[in-house]
């Protein structure tokens, strides 16, 4: 077993204590970049919760809207087959029965 002088002991002391503060130094490096990563990750799925939210509102705006032009295309198709209903009942039915221009 090998015997270390005095001036090696220290030595070694201090680069232990030297390599502890840079280790305490990077974890503490390492914690601020974590927490900013959780704070930025809640960040974001708050975002992401706005975002769907509006989706969702705006879907339903948009399912309103298609369902009162089908219903306006079924009025306008229920109104046009009236009409042609009405003009068809005064229209002539035969050829020979409409009158020729002089």
């Amino acid at each position: 077993m090998r015997t270390y002088t005095f001036n090696e002991c220290k030595d070694q002391a201090r680069d232990v204590a030297s390599l502890s503060s840079r280790l305490e130094k990077e974890s503490e490096n390492v914690w601020l970049k974590f927490t900013d990563l959780v704070t930025s990750t809640e960040r974001g799925k708050r975002t992401i919760a706005e975002i769907q939210e509006r989706a969702n509102a705006q879907e339903h705006r948009v399912t309103d809207l298609l369902n009162l032009i089908q219903e306006e295309t079924a009025s306008r198709q229920a109104l046009t087959n009236k009409v042609v209903r009405k003009k068809s009942k005064a229209l002539p039915k035969k050829a020979q029965d409409i009158p020729e221009a002089e």
